[in-house]
């Protein structure tokens, strides 16, 4: 099943039943009318002239409540058609609306399940709990494009789904769901549910289906972190563990950390740490700092460059890059997307 966000999904255009509603409302105020004074000799009440158009105009076919004469029998013929012809006029308009929008349903499924098929180098986030919140909040500050699995989405009824581009329902440890997300062609999944078997299955057929992709998983329980490496994940992260490291150094510490740890994933943030990774196709290669003027164009700062085992801080302008540094650098969120547009275009 695939859920459709409010970005991709579009209210149709329904047909409104106004006409039919109000004739048939017409057709009941005068039948009851036309009864009350054709069966005035009788003395028939206003409920015996509404009854009469009821049975009539739904073809209950209980017996009259008065004697019919020639006029009552034509007035009869004439309230029936008129009535019985808006109510299938009603029900017309709300089955051709239901054919609508089942049809825009499909149509819709298949333009995201083709979006999601010609997405690469996205990121796959399985779980809509907290943590996988806030992961797809933090992608989206990065202008990242993601997909969402979730197995219990109507949990999750109550959460603006809209926000959210491509959002699958379904469980993840089924290979097929996997590959709807595009496991194939992603750069990374990111397991976020709160099960511990749950994270190694996904593990094991994310590994399986991509051997490249790089996979982060969630443990709450430490004891289990080496389960998840061996299944497959490059990186095991306990959302517990990480929030109280984080606590205790901004309490117990003055220095620049406390305010990196007091800014990285608060919300409305405007500060993040990116690392750049050079590979064979980057024509960055070979280049010095002052040839590539990288903090004049977009404005960050480069604080290091990883090179094997070793890091080299603040590097200098004549610093030349090789293959496989990885370039860590600080700013905004504007200057980060900046900066990872400037590296896609140094693509060769």
């Amino acid at each position: 099943m695939i859920i459709l966000s409010d970005q991709v999904s579009k209210s149709p255009d329904l047909k409104k039943p106004t006409f039919p509603i109000i004739l048939l409302i017409i057709v009941m105020i005068v039948g009851s009318i036309g009864y009350k004074m054709l069966w005035a000799e009788y003395g028939a009440t206003w409920m015996d002239a509404f009854y009469m158009v009821i049975i009539t105009v739904t073809t209950l076919g209980y017996s009259e409540i008065y004697p019919m004469n020639e006029a009552l029998k034509g007035f009869t013929i004439v309230i029936a058609v008129s009535g019985i012809g808006s109510f299938f006029y009603i029900f017309g308009i709300l089955l051709e609306n239901l054919l609508i929008i089942q049809n825009q349903q499909i149509r819709l499924r298949k333009k995201v399940m083709k979006n999601i098929e010609h997405l690469s180098d996205h990121f796959i986030i399985v779980g809509l709990g907290r943590v996988g919140n806030l992961v797809a909040n933090e992608l989206q500050k990065r202008h990242c494009k993601f997909v969402i699995i979730e197995g219990n989405i109507d949990e999750h009824k109550n959460k603006d789904l809209g926000t959210y581009e491509y959002v699958l329902s379904g469980d993840a440890t089924n290979d097929e769901v996997l590959k709807l997300a595009g496991i194939a062609k992603a750069q990374s999944i990111i397991v976020a549910t709160s099960s511990i078997t749950t994270n190694l299955f996904v593990v094991l057929s994310a590994r399986q289906l991509n051997k490249d992709i790089k996979i982060v998983a969630r443990n709450d329980d430490d004891l289990n972190a080496e389960k998840l490496i061996r299944a497959g994940a490059n990186k095991v992260i306990n959302p517990y563990n990480a929030g109280g490291v984080k606590m205790a150094a901004i309490a117990t510490g003055s220095n620049i950390l406390d305010y990196i740890d007091s800014k990285i994933g608060i919300e409305n943030s405007n500060f993040n740490l990116e690392i750049i990774t050079l590979s064979e196709t980057c024509n960055w290669i070979g280049k010095t700092l002052i040839e590539l003027n990288i903090r004049s164009q977009v404005g960050v700062t480069i604080l290091g460059v990883v090179r094997g085992d070793e890091t080299i801080y603040n590097p200098k302008s004549d610093f030349q890059f090789i293959l496989n540094d990885k370039i860590i650098v600080v700013g905004a969120y504007d200057q980060i997307n900046k900066l990872e547009e400037l590296f896609s275009n140094s693509m060769k």
